[in-house]
């Protein structure tokens, strides 16, 4: 039974998408970036549940992969539900982030290209011949999706966008200068002087 389940969520790309929103959180938690994370995010769940199994559906006899291959070959149905779904959610999330249409056009076309030659049908017959570095090919998408792209998404400069604010307290100037720090700098981004009155007897 929990390899049963253990196959579905492997199977059906469910991890892979995960491990691709993981990356992506990550990127924007180390960039400190600050965009439309929850559309972008959804689009690259929806998108890689739809590109992989739209490939896995066109690759029942992968070689060297027999659990695979028995696997798909038993769930096609899933895989087509699978990649309908993901086509529904990927194009949602995409008109949501049209302002970037470009940008999340590049990974889509890219994406195709991949499994392009495995559609059967002659038109694509001739992409067999020039798929080369499919390895290099899919680790440029991978990053990409997961980490060029948040930061061509981010409103405003990298690193800027979440600072540390630290109170000091100047007795000599009377005053309480407001400092707030960039992680990504050890200088004062912007300093800001709040004068204190300060009078006898606390008045």
């Amino acid at each position: 039974m929990l390899k049963k389940a253990f196959d579905y969520f492997l199977f059906t790309s469910l991890f892979i998408a995960l491990c691709a929103v993981v990356m992506v959180l990550q990127t924007n938690q180390l960039l400190r970036l600050h965009y439309d994370q929850f559309a972008y995010l959804g689009f690259v769940f929806s998108s890689t549940i739809c590109s992989y199994n739209f490939h896995w559906y066109l690759t029942p006899n992968a070689e060297g992969e027999n659990d695979r291959a028995q696997w798909t070959r038993n769930h096609k149905a899933l895989h087509i539900i699978l990649f309908l779904a993901g086509v529904a959610g990927s194009a949602w999330f995409f008109f949501q982030l049209l302002y970037a249409w470009f940008w999340l056009f590049v990974p889509v076309a890219l994406t195709f290209l991949y499994s392009a030659p495995k559609i059967p049908h002659r038109s694509f017959h001739v992409l067999r011949k020039i798929a080369i570095g499919k390895t290099i090919f899919l680790s440029f998408v991978w990053m990409y999706v997961t980490t060029l792209m948040p930061v061509l998404l981010h409103e405003g400069p990298i690193g800027e966008s979440r600072t540390t604010r630290v109170f000091r307290w100047k007795p000599g100037n009377r005053s309480i200068g407001l400092i707030e720090r960039s992680p990504f700098a050890n200088l004062p981004l912007r300093r800001q002087n709040k004068s204190t009155h300060l009078t006898n007897g606390g008045r």
